[in-house]
């Protein structure tokens, strides 16, 4: 029977000079792991989470893309909005990291709603030692397109140099 090998079963990990960032496959980092963005041995950020209205997403997929960048893709569960539920995967939220000069990261959320437009805002963006939380908001918008549909797409950006 041949050996199965397995490296970095479940975890990310990129990498540029002395700065690396380990995360789980969904993208989050747990403070009692050894997982975070580290900078010559300084664990900057120690604990990392992103949901849609408190609820946890999806991950579809993820992948380091190059040695020093990494993306996932996500979609949402079942979750309450501001005039009723957004069925299961309405939505694709993307998030790429790189960690050339720091740590940046994009979210994307982009998505097609038949009854109203989803509209994604920041929440409570909270950051206190080394614990970083995005909270993003769902609220929803009655017009549509002609088509009945209203395509949409939202982007956040963070930085954390140091």
């Amino acid at each position: 029977m041949p050996t199965k090998v397995l490296v970095n079963a479940g975890q990310i990990v990129i990498n540029d000079g002395s700065s690396f960032l380990i995360t789980d496959a969904n993208g989050s980092i747990n403070a009692d792991l050894a997982q975070g963005f580290f900078v010559r041995d300084t664990r900057l950020i120690s604990d990392y989470e992103i949901s849609l209205n408190h609820h946890r997403l999806v991950l579809l997929a993820s992948s380091m893309i190059t040695h020093h960048s990494a993306l996932w893709e996500f979609t949402n569960p079942e979750l309450p909005t501001a005039r009723g539920m957004l069925p299961y995967g309405r939505l694709l939220v993307t998030v790429r990291r790189d960690i050339v000069n720091g740590m940046h990261e994009d979210i994307d959320i982009s998505g097609t709603t038949h009854s109203a437009r989803v509209v994604a805002r920041p929440g409570t963006q909270a950051s206190s030692g080394r614990r970083y939380n995005y909270f993003i908001t769902i609220l929803a918008r009655e017009r549509t397109n002609s088509m009945g549909s209203n395509p949409f797409r939202w982007r956040l950006t963070s930085i954390c140099r140091y």
